[in-house]
């Protein structure tokens, strides 16, 4: 019988997400058996979610806490407290994590935390400085994030692993031109519909741009991804009669397919919230358009105006139509910067730079005297 070997090394997360499953797998893979990850199968704000086929993968049960505001995650076992390293996301909400840290503190085994180092709610900054003072280190989703954490800790353990969702060697512009016809006539939007990601203010923008004359009669709004707003966005969009011009797709996981939706897009708009969207469209070369404020969203430093992106003032929809018709008829001027926008993410928001902060985390840590 074939000996398995016990994993030295956790990776806890609040909930598993399937855009996480390519960073995730390869991980693993640089470390073999010795690294198994603990994740919720559910949770309130965000809805079911599975292994992806991990393996080692050990599924923990979310309880809910406050009607969601906190969870306990149940079905990690003592184990852990004794594990050479854990790395857990810094979420404050996770109740169980800090109580985990705690108890590995006592026993003397390292904990990393990975996390934002600005939330989104101010009131709690004093519970996450107390959070990433107590741990062993930090790994930050950003190199601004980094230098925030540094202040505060006083140390250098703290390491950077941009989030991304896609290869350094995927970072490819899609064709822009088809014949002499341009084949991108669409505005696109992919994430969560929510108050946050504010999809309503992105179709209140592109009425106002249809009904000026603004952009081209075929230019339509093509929307990606489910939520609680989505059976608002469709009423909105039907009593701003755009039915014939906006297409909602549902949520697509399958990345050819999404490559495909933006293949044909002059312009991924990212009207609220930053998210992994914006890496995404950088990817394949497609500039964005964000809110001038998202601070929120490691991805924000991905953003550079007039190279890669333009922004415009936020909740504003007046702003956003004016920084949709400045991209949508400049898009045979965007679509020959494809392959800088391309050279621009590549360079920093990958999965292989973010499989090296990982890695030299785990190593500095797991060498280091605390880990023998």
């Amino acid at each position: 019988m074939q000996n398995v070997p016990t994993p030295r090394i956790a990776l806890l997360e609040p909930v598993y997400r399937e855009y996480q499953s390519g960073f995730f797998r390869a991980l693993q893979v640089q470390h073999g058996g010795d690294l198994i990850i603990y994740a919720g199968r559910d949770d309130p704000r965000s809805g079911h979610v599975g292994s992806g086929g991990l393996n080692p993968f050990q599924e923990l049960n979310n309880m809910s806490l406050l009607g969601g505001t906190f969870i306990w995650q149940k079905g990690f076992c003592d184990d852990l407290i004794e594990m050479p390293l854990v790395i857990a996301a810094g979420s404050l909400r996770t109740l169980s994590s800090h109580w985990l840290m705690l108890k590995r503190g006592l026993a003397g085994r390292p904990t990393i935390i990975w996390a934002h180092a600005i939330g989104r709610i101010e009131k709690a900054s004093a519970a996450r400085l107390a959070m990433f003072r107590l741990a062993d280190g930090f790994i930050a989703f950003n190199n601004a994030d980094a230098e925030a954490v540094r202040k505060l800790r006083g140390d250098r353990k703290v390491w950077v692993a941009p989030s991304s969702c896609v290869w350094k060697r995927d970072c490819v512009q899609v064709p822009f031109d088809s014949g002499s016809r341009p084949i991108r006539t669409a505005v696109i939007f992919a994430g969560r519909l929510d108050q946050e990601t504010k999809p309503l203010l992105l179709l209140e923008a592109f009425h106002r741009c249809v009904q000026s004359g603004g952009i081209p009669t075929d230019s339509k709004l093509v929307i990606i991804g489910a939520g609680p707003l989505r059976s608002k966005a469709g009423e909105f969009t039907k009593s701003l009669g755009l039915e014939g011009r906006v297409v909602f797709a549902g949520n697509i996981a399958d990345q050819s397919l999404l490559s495909a939706f933006y293949a044909r897009s002059i312009v991924a708009v990212v009207p609220g919230r930053c998210g992994m969207s914006v890496i995404r469209a950088l990817s394949t070369g497609t500039p964005v358009i964000i809110s001038d404020d998202a601070t929120y969203g490691p991805e924000r430093e991905a953003c550079e105006r007039g190279r890669n992106a333009v922004s415009f003032e936020k909740d504003s929809a007046a702003s956003l139509a004016r920084a949709l018709v400045e991209v949508v008829n400049g898009r045979q001027e965007w679509g020959l910067r494809g392959g800088e926008i391309c050279e621009l993410v590549s360079q920093t928001f990958t999965i292989d730079s973010m499989l090296a902060g990982f890695t030299e985390a785990i190593e500095s840590t797991i060498n280091s005297n605390r880990c023998s």
